[in-house]
């Protein structure tokens, strides 16, 4: 029979992979901001509240904590750094000082929270398990603050049906690193853990569903477009000329953009 330490040990370096799959899906993004020297659509607000939350996740992760967590210290320590580029990169390319006032400003209050929990932590008794239970408050807390911003992101895609904006990577890759966590967890009876990160894996399961039937309705909605486009083309081309001979070139066209219809939704 397999040892549990090696299937933890195995499942932790997976969702450390993630991690890195993660930042490297961030480096588009910080490639165009830089570019047109704006965060215009950054989600500042999710950043700020993932920063929290990886805060919490590193001290949870600490070995005066939990003994034998360091795949989840290692991976949240990824996840960290990454938002730390994402705030450092709004400070730089911010819109105005204002924006510049306000991440930096929230972010230090974060930081202060931070070291009141830490404290709060460390007084606690090392051999009992009210270090693990008072860091994992503060970690379920600060992921109920994620849950917001996300949610918010689910509205906007309801209302406005546009699906031009969402990172589809991330969502796929914020799936599957809740999931990893939620098998890492329960081979370790962490409650915290496993309750905060399938509660995750279900919200991406359902965010993935909302964009799924939103995307299928953009792409219907495109073709759609093209083919009324293309209509008005051969109707303006065939003005004057042979009625037959433009039926024919429409009828044409009309074949043309079913196919693509037809490969499109093939590719969906």
């Amino acid at each position: 029979m397999v040892d549990t330490e090696i299937i933890c040990t195995f499942v932790g370096i997976i969702g450390n992979f993630i991690s890195l799959g993660l930042l490297a899906c961030a480096v588009p993004t910080f490639s165009k901001i830089a570019m047109n020297n704006s965060v215009r659509g950054l989600k500042l607000v999710y950043h700020l509240a993932m920063t929290l939350s990886s805060l919490f996740w590193v001290l949870y992760g600490m070995p005066f904590i939990h003994r034998g967590f360091i795949p989840v210290l290692t991976s949240n320590g990824i996840i960290l750094a990454t938002q730390l580029a994402y705030l450092t990169i709004s400070l730089v390319y911010a819109n105005d000082n204002k924006q510049r006032m306000y991440v930096g400003g929230v972010f230090l209050i974060e930081l202060v929270v931070f070291g009141l929990a830490i404290g709060l932590v460390i007084r606690q008794s090392p051999t009992s398990k009210t270090r693990e239970e008072v860091a994992g408050v503060f970690c379920i807390v600060s992921y109920a603050l994620i849950l917001v911003p996300e949610a918010l992101c689910v509205v906007e895609l309801q209302k406005t049906g546009s699906v031009e904006n969402v990172q589809t990577r991330n969502l796929v890759g914020n799936m599957l690193y809740r999931l990893c966590w939620t098998i890492y967890a329960s081979f370790k009876y962490d409650v915290v853990l496993g309750a905060v990160n399938f509660s995750g894996f279900l919200f991406g399961v359902f965010h993935i569903k909302v964009y799924d039937v939103y995307y299928k309705r953009y792409a219907k909605s495109g073709v759609d477009k093209k083919l009324e486009t293309a209509e008005v083309q051969v109707r303006g081309m065939s003005t004057g000329a042979d009625k037959k001979l433009a039926t024919a070139e429409l009828l044409l066209q009309d074949q043309k953009l079913m196919g693509c219809r037809s490969k499109e939704w093939a590719q969906v």
